[in-house]
Order: structure tokens, then sequence, then C-alpha cells
């Protein structure tokens, strides 16, 4: 029915506290149909619900939107327990800066004062959101205050002491510029000595590596004639015993040949003798 069930607004914003998800998601459908008339009722839940059911409530409002919801839920701000204090916040930084204009003077307060850390940083994002920054201290962090000392230190620097930050350059200081730069000549001279030094030194290496090669080449050379004059004397002389191989065997063949001969004459012997006995 839209804005006609207006008047059951109060009623379906109960809802948004109920355990069933369902239920919160659907009264937030029906909420954002009844449109700014339904602010009033979601935000007083969102002021007195259990912490649990706070998100559910701040998403209803969010998508209800308008410059409505924001003057609804800004006296929030000032709520006894920081997390609502929070969670309004959050809403007005997600409505935008339209709707939640009037309201970043609270807001800026709540960052640079609050006693809840939590609070500060939602605060601080909020007023990012909505593209408000000179309101945001110049120091941010993570909301907790400084330790005295370095918030003391931080003062006498930006007075202009004689400090790291403070900028005034006395005697010490211009003594200090003069010996930094002798030092850096002293460096810089140091520096090319033992850029000759190397280079010398990698030379040498050089030197010697090249007399070592053609040594080593020379004596390979006379290795490789040593075993030609080896081979040839080993070719031309004679090796010995070969003579009376030859011998034994031009011997072997004479005695096969009068063996051969002396078998034969047996052989005619017994023909003849064979011939006269049958005659």
């Amino acid at each position: 029915f839209g804005a006609a069930a207006a008047a059951h607004a109060g009623a379906l914003a109960e809802l948004l506290e109920d355990e069933d998800w369902q239920v919160p998601s659907a009264a937030s459908n029906a909420l954002k149909r009844i449109g700014p008339p339904a602010a009033p009722f979601c935000a007083e839940v969102l002021g007195r619900c259990d912490p649990v059911a706070r998100t559910g409530v701040v998403e209803a409002l969010i998508r209800i939107g308008g410059a409505e919801v924001a003057t609804a839920v800004a006296p929030l701000l000032a709520h006894e327990d920081p997390g609502v204090r929070r969670h309004v916040a959050e809403c007005l930084g997600a409505l935008g800066r339209e709707a939640a204009a009037e309201h970043v003077q609270a807001l800026s307060g709540l960052a640079s004062s609050d006693t809840d850390k939590e609070v500060r940083r939602k605060s601080k994002e909020a007023l990012m959101k909505l593209g408000v920054r000179t309101y945001i201290p110049e120091v941010i962090g993570s909301g907790d205050a400084l330790p005295p000392g370095m918030l003391a230190a931080m003062e006498s620097g930006k007075d202009g002491g004689s400090g790291c930050k403070g900028g005034g350059k006395g005697e010490k200081g211009e003594k200090g510029e003069k010996e930094d730069g002798e030092e850096d000549k002293k460096e810089e001279e140091e520096e090319k000595q033992n850029g000759h030094e190397g280079q010398a030194d990698e030379a040498k290496p050089q030197t010697n590596a090249t007399s070592v090669g053609e040594v080593e080449a020379e004596a390979g050379e006379a290795q490789g004639e040593t075993a030609v004059e080896t081979q040839r004397e080993e070719e031309t002389t004679p090796q010995p015993g070969a003579s009376s191989v030859r011998e034994a065997d031009a011997v072997d063949t004479h005695s096969a040949a009068a063996i051969e001969a002396q078998s034969e004459k047996e052989k005619e012997t017994s023909s003849d003798s064979e011939v006269a006995k049958t005659l």
C-alpha cells in the first residue's frame, strides 16, 4: 500500500528486532515503500534495540533515505551508548551530503572529542563520505591520543625551534654542513683511487693468463713432434724375432714336401709288389 500504510509503520518497525532474519528483511522492504513517515519509528527502535538488531535497523533507515531520516536519527548522536552513536554516524555518512549536510557540525564534534575510539573513527569516515574534510583533525591516526612527549616535540617543531623540524641554521649547523662537504670530497677521492687500483689488479691476471696459455701451447706442440718421431722410428726399425719366424715357416714347408714325396714312393713300391704277386 506504500504511504497509505503509514499508520502501521510503528508496528512494522518493531519487527526489525525479530530473531528470524526473514522477518526484519520483509519489514525493511515494507518500511522502504512507506517512505519518510516511517523514519521516526525506525529511529526510536534504533535507540533502544539490542546490539544484534542495530545493523538491520540502520539498513532499513538507509533504504528509506532522505533528509527526514537524517533529522530523525541526529538526536541519537548524543546517546549514552557508544554503539548507538557509532551506528548513527555510519547511517549519516551513507545518507549522503545532501541529506546530512545540516548535521556535519555534530559529526565533527564526535570525530574530535568523543570518548570512544570507534565512534571517533566512524564519525571521521562519515565526514569523508560527505566530502567534508575541514572538520577532520590534522593528525588522524587510530583515534588514540598522542603521548605527551611526542605532542610536545611536535609543538616545539611547529614553533620553529632549533630541532630538525625547527629549520633555524645556527653556527653548529653551518659547521656541520662544511664538515659533511669535506667528508664527501674525501670519500670521492678514495673511490677514485680504489677504482684505479682495481683496474690495475684486473690487468695483471690477464697478462699472467696470456703467458700461461702460450707456455701450454708450446708444450703441446713439442709433445706432438716427439710422438711423430717415435712413430717413424718404430716403422723403420725391424722388429726382433721376425727373421726366425720366417725361417721356421720355411722349415715347416720343406718337411711337408719331404713327407709327401716319401708317401708317394711307398705307394709306388706297394703297387709294384702287388703286380709281382699277381704275375
